[in-house]
């Protein structure tokens, strides 16, 4: 994962749902920088919040990151990325995700 962009799991069908994919792959979230550069957090989630506050499923401890920064979400056989309205933006391979 050295080159920074994200990859994409093909599934020969993705109406099958969450646990099916599940079953199949095994998805996480790799940070590449800062306090936390090197943890891995695995997606056993069909949705997962992440941000600095109690409430997300994945916390940092990063000022950058807004309580509520975004959430990554399973639908049509694959994760996406979407931003919650954070003050700083969410990027993806160097552009902002939509909100």
């Amino acid at each position: 994962m050295g080159d920074t962009h994200t990859r994409r799991l093909e599934s020969p069908r993705s109406d099958q749902g969450f646990a099916h994919f599940a079953a199949r792959h095994r998805a996480a979230l790799v940070v590449l920088s800062g306090e936390s550069a090197g943890t891995e957090f695995a997606l056993e989630e069909p949705k997962v919040t992440l941000g600095r506050g109690a409430e997300a499923d994945v916390a940092f401890s990063d000022t950058a990151m807004s309580r509520e920064h975004a959430v990554v979400e399973f639908t049509d056989g694959g994760y996406r990325i979407r931003d919650l309205g954070s003050t700083n933006g969410t990027l993806v391979n160097g552009e902002l995700a939509k909100v």
